[in-house]
């Protein structure tokens, strides 16, 4: 089991996590990640759009060119 258990995580919730991640295929991992480094990209640049600084506009297009 891995030793980097997150703080808001049980020992037990954990080891079921890592148990699932193992069972995954190569491209089911690589799937997911694509997946989570969208949900990022998206909720940051929501940030960005929510945000009122001068920057604003250039991040958000930078956000949307790269999603």
């Amino acid at each position: 089991m891995s030793p980097h258990i997150p703080l808001d995580t049980t020992a037990e919730a954990h080891a079921v996590q890592v148990a699932a991640w193992r069972k995954m295929t190569p491209a089911e991992r690589v799937a997911l990640a694509c997946e989570l480094s969208d949900n990022v990209r998206q909720i940051a640049a929501e940030g960005a759009c929510a945000a009122d600084t001068p920057s604003t506009a250039t991040t958000k297009f930078v956000w949307q060119r790269s999603a």
